[in-house]
């Protein structure tokens, strides 16, 4: 990227809110020029950058398909003009480029596991999910008690996930619309303009991850827990807008 992305996004709109529209289509539709595994943030590479090596790191990659993913769109992005982008936008806060924090990624995972107040039936069909990804290698008892110390606690970390790919276009945003009828369902609608990862984009999920064991004896290896983890996010997506279909990843 040739220019701190976040900060066009979130403050030079308001400095230049006259040529808002088409420095917004320059900035974020339009090409990134630069191969990713050579683009250096302050001399540093992005791979070396945004990737952790300590022991227990372990990391896969996934990419965007149609319709393309979007993160972030909680957050307050002020409209300048009719036309400007209205969801926000989540960036890394020192480098300005789009990644999918580590929360979110831990979010999601533990979503499509038990809670404590869901119906009985949901629960058995999430259990009976992750037991089927595991295996049957493991008891289904010690799953069904101790899933939370096994997947998500033992100083697990979730990092964040990283663009380490683009697409044969090099572009890594898009723009899309939606089209709410506020007045009624055969009125005009109202186009709302929102950024999004293109599809085809290229990152990669990174954790720290232990064994877990019991009286020495491993029950589930770490390397089988990152499979599961990268199987959910293929069958259940990420970020927000996923019953439409965003945030697939293959």
């Amino acid at each position: 990227m040739s220019t701190n992305t976040a900060l066009v996004y979130y403050r030079n709109k308001i400095i230049h809110s006259k040529d808002l529209c088409q420095h917004a289509v320059n900035e974020f539709i339009g090409t990134c020029g630069t191969d990713l595994s050579s683009h250096k943030i302050n001399n540093v590479l992005i791979p070396d950058y945004f990737s952790v090596k300590q022991p227990g790191h372990m990391s896969f990659p996934l990419t965007t398909i149609y319709p393309g993913l979007l993160i972030g769109t909680g957050y307050t992005h002020p409209k300048i003009e009719k036309e400007d982008f209205q969801f926000g936008f989540y960036f890394d806060h020192t480098t300005g480029m789009p990644v999918i924090p580590g929360s979110t990624v831990k979010g999601v995972l533990k979503s499509i596991f038990p809670k404590e107040k869901e119906k009985d039936e949901i629960k058995a069909e999430k259990m009976k999910y992750i037991h089927e990804k595991i295996g049957n290698n493991v008891n289904q008892t010690i799953l069904k008690t101790n899933w939370q110390e096994i997947f998500f606690e033992r100083k697990q970390v979730f990092l964040d996930a990283y663009i380490s790919d683009l697409p044969r276009d090099r572009k890594i945003f898009a723009e899309d619309y939606i089209c709410p009828h506020t007045a009624g369902v055969f009125r005009e609608p109202n186009p709302i303009r929102f950024l999004k990862i293109a599809p085809g984009v290229t990152f990669t999920f990174q954790f720290v991850l232990h064994d877990y064991s019991v009286n020495g004896k491993t029950i589930i290896s770490a390397e089988n827990i990152m499979e599961i983890f990268k199987q959910i996010i293929i069958d259940f997506g990420i970020g927000a807008k996923r019953n439409v279909g965003y945030g697939a990843m293959v």
